[in-house]
């Protein structure tokens, strides 16, 4: 009879173990999406050098998309809500103003007929906001925790009346000069920003400072393309035309400035697809709250 081999025991350490990838901690997204799989994460699982180079060029693609789209997302846009007829500092370049309550105030989520969030107490710290008519929009701490909403001017600190008329000066003004943006003209009183977000970079900038401040030239040249023909021979050695497109200076557009502010405009050299608005808008009023 043939007797069955007894089984050898089993030594520690022999035995094969099933690989199993890492756990790695939920990461949010899209951060997520960036990072390779968790197996092409693990060291020393059977990678060639080639795979290894192809996992850190794609983690390098993903990583610059991304910043590509965070812009366009608009992770940097305020979601700050409108109300109709106030004036936002933010839109005005203006950082918030510190004031602090003189009397309990009351905080509501809209100028009008707005649900109550809570009270401010006397001598609180806040930030305006917003003005509107006979309210602010401010940020505080309320009884009932952290609040932004509209209160009554009165139970603010006192500000200038100056101060209040030049943010609704600048508002209207800054109506205008979106306007003139959106159609790509200039006008006097626009600062160089405004000039360009209308025309784009100009193509030559001088600029001189004297006693009587800085001034600045700036020249936007426009260009046409102007058909011409040429002869020559193919390469069968026969005798062709070809019409090509040649870019050629079509007008110059100068914009003078003083202090920041565009104190003339001179259109030469013919005639140019950027409409000089002859008008004049208010300059930027700054007056101290």
């Amino acid at each position: 009879m043939h007797r069955r081999a007894a089984a050898l025991p089993k030594l520690r350490g022999s035995s094969r173990k099933r690989w199993a990838p890492a756990r790695h901690p939920p990461i949010a997204a899209p951060v997520a999406a960036l990072l390779p799989p968790p197996h092409a994460r693990e060291i020393g699982v059977n990678k060639s050098p080639r795979a290894h180079a192809k996992v850190i060029y794609l983690f390098t693609v993903k990583a610059l998309l991304l910043a590509l789209a965070l812009p366009v997302l608009g992770f940097a846009a305020s979601n700050l809500p409108r109300e109709p007829g106030a004036v936002y500092l933010e839109d005005l370049a203006l950082k918030p103003v510190k004031l602090a309550t003189i009397a309990d105030a009351s905080v509501a989520s809209k100028p009008a007929d707005g649900a109550f969030l809570g009270t401010i107490l006397k001598g609180r710290p806040v930030e305006m906001l917003a003005v509107a008519d006979g309210l602010a929009r401010v940020r505080g701490q309320a009884q009932q925790g952290g609040v932004v909403g509209w209160v009554d001017l009165r139970a603010l600190t006192p500000l200038k009346s100056e101060f209040l008329d030049s943010l609704r000066q600048n508002a209207k003004r800054k109506g205008e000069v979106d306007a003139l943006i959106a159609k790509g003209e200039v006008a006097l009183n626009m600062t160089p920003e405004e000039v360009t977000a209308a025309l784009g970079k100009a193509q030559k900038k001088s600029s001189k400072l004297d006693a009587g401040g800085r001034k600045e030239t700036w020249e936007f040249v426009r260009y046409t393309r102007v058909p011409q023909e040429t002869t020559g021979y193919d390469r069968y050695g026969r005798l062709v035309t070809t019409t090509v497109y040649v870019k050629v200076p079509s007008g110059k557009l100068t914009v003078n400035f003083e202090n920041s502010l565009v104190t003339a405009l001179d259109q030469t050299e013919g005639t140019t697809d950027v409409q000089v608005a002859p008008r004049i808008i208010p300059a930027p009023i700054l007056v101290a709250f």
